[in-house]
């Protein structure tokens, strides 16, 4: 089975509320398009998921809107770059087959990043499961990426993000048989239970269901990419792939 767990879950939340004016909706929906189409101008990579991943560019567009409606013009460009970056990482696992194993590298760095802070941060482990309690919570709110202290990771998150984008251009898919994707997610789950006993499985066990805590959900995928970050470089590119890829 394919973990989506932390590629797909880093989800922007629109921010909702209540809007300190009532714009024009012709006129917030101009600027939403015009502030989309000036990310896409300096980020390559976005241009890309904008034209290749369906439905990329109308939720960018829309919740860069929503933002706007609570927030006016205010950090525009901040905003468009955070939900594009949120969404982009979501859509990325649809470029991992084809990626360069560098680039995966990257990724694979930033996202052990995110699950290192989550293991002390309740919020963040509930933004990055996409929990109900963390929708509620955030609703309202500016994009996550955009707050601090979540902010700091948004430059280094775009810099992975576009790795896997621009490298997958014009590249076939690589994938294993069967046997061996097997074989290689044995050899990690006996990595994870050398280090962490009988909970490190059950950590593993349980981090797609969820009726399990986020607590335990975020602490399993936290070992599981410390477990593949342990392993040679080319062996870690491909379990990325079989773990997060489609």
């Amino acid at each position: 089975m394919k973990l989506r767990l932390l590629i797909a879950l880093l989800f922007v939340l629109p921010a909702m509320g209540s809007p300190a004016a009532d714009p024009d909706p012709a006129a917030l929906q101009q600027q939403a398009e015009a502030a989309v189409a000036e990310t896409r101008k300096r980020q390559p990579a976005y241009e890309l998921l904008a034209e290749q991943q369906a439905g990329f560019l109308v939720s960018w567009r829309e919740q860069l809107r929503q933002f706007m409606a609570v927030n006016g013009r205010r950090n525009t460009q901040n905003a468009s770059r955070a939900i594009a970056t949120a969404l982009g990482l979501n859509a990325s696992i649809a470029y991992l087959s084809r990626s360069d194993d560098a680039a995966i590298d990257a990724l694979l760095m930033q996202q052990r990043r995110l699950m290192t802070m989550a293991q002390t941060d309740a919020r963040l482990c509930g933004i990055l499961l996409n929990t109900t309690t963390a929708r509620l919570d955030e609703n309202g709110h500016a994009p996550w990426l955009l707050r601090k202290p979540y902010s700091a990771l948004l430059p280094d998150l775009e810099s992975a993000l576009s790795g896997i984008v621009m490298s997958a251009q014009g590249r076939p898919a690589r994938t294993l048989p069967e046997a061996q994707s097997q074989q290689f997610t044995q050899r990690i789950a006996a990595r994870v239970g050398e280090h962490h006993g009988r909970e490190g499985l059950d950590d593993l066990a349980r981090m797609q269901n969820d009726n399990t805590a986020p607590a335990q959900r975020c602490r399993g995928v936290s070992r599981l990419l410390e477990a593949i970050a342990e392993q040679p470089p080319e062996l870690r590119a491909q379990l990325m792939r079989i773990y997060f890829g489609q």
